[in-house]
Formats: C-alpha cells, structure tokens, sequence
C-alpha cells in the first residue's frame, strides 16, 4: 500500500523541469570560513574590558581558531571534521553575549565588533544551506576521525572532549 501510494506521488510530481544542483565549492567556502574567523579572533586580544561577555566571546573565538590552527599542523585541514565543527561552534551560547552597554570593545565601537561577529553567523547558516544536501558530507555531528589518529593526537597532545578538539587533554 505505501509503495502503491509513493509511485503515485511519483507520477503527479509537481515539478516540471529536473532537479538541478547549482555549483558549490564547498572547501573555498570552508576556507573563507576559516578567514572570517580568524579575523575575528585577531580582535580579541585588544579588548579594552576583557572580563565582559562580549570579549569573552572573541576570546572563546580566538581558542577556537588556535586550536584549529594546531589540529591543522597535526594532520593538514579536514574539511569534513572541519564543517561539523563550524556548525557546532557557531551554535554556542557565547555568539549571543553582547558585553556591558556604554563600555567601548577596543578601538572599534562595541556596535561595529558585534556587527562582524553578527557576520559571520551570517554566512555560516548560508554555508550550511548550500552545503546541507552535498552528497558526501558528514552528518551534523559524525565523528570523521578514526580511534588510530586520535590516539596520534593524544600523544602529540591534544585530546578530543565534548566532541570538539581541546589542546592540553583538559
């Protein structure tokens, strides 16, 4: 009965036209990801007030590109591994911090700092967009990395905790 019913649905598609694929470079885009981040982790260390939540938030972005920047010298860039830990991140609570009001961020104005930040979640739900019906990828949160490299890693130590790589084994 329900194999009856999805070849009639089959046969009264709607669509008049193939399903087409517009092309991606998911790995340029996961590149410019990366960039995006890594500018915004440049901010953290000027950071006029660093014990408010605002700078603590660049501050959790500037340990999230160091740690990457650590992985990668391990093992070179997996993209894979790399896009689930983007769309991890970027649904953290500290995205949302906005820091104390009448309080400047560094030289820039705290409005114009949240505005990048704001940014770059911008374009990494339009990454995942694109990149969510990519054959091939990982799913949202699958391990991509085999128990043999991380027992390397460990030994060059970093350890993976809380599915997300932490450098010190902490």
């Amino acid at each position: 009965m329900l194999r009856g019913a999805a070849a009639s649905l089959r046969e009264h598609r709607d669509f008049d036209a193939p399903w087409r694929r517009d092309p991606f470079d998911r790995e340029r885009e996961i590149d410019r990801l990366v960039e995006r981040l890594r500018k915004l982790a440049a901010v953290a260390p000027g950071a006029l007030h660093p014990k408010t939540y605002l700078a603590r938030s660049f501050l959790e972005i500037a340990k999230f590109v160091e740690e990457l920047e650590l992985l990668e010298n391990l093992r070179g860039r997996d993209y894979d591994g790399l896009e689930g830990e983007v769309r991890r991140f970027a649904r953290e609570r500290h995205w949302g911090w906005r820091g104390a009001a009448g309080k400047p961020f560094t030289d820039m104005e705290r409005p114009f700092v949240k505005c990048r930040r704001r940014s770059f979640l911008s374009h990494t739900s339009s990454f995942c967009s694109s990149a969510g019906s990519r054959k091939g990828r990982t799913r949202q949160g699958a391990s991509t990395t085999s128990h043999s490299d991380i027992r390397d890693y460990e030994v060059a130590g970093v350890s993976r905790t809380n599915f997300s790589w932490r450098v010190g084994g902490d």
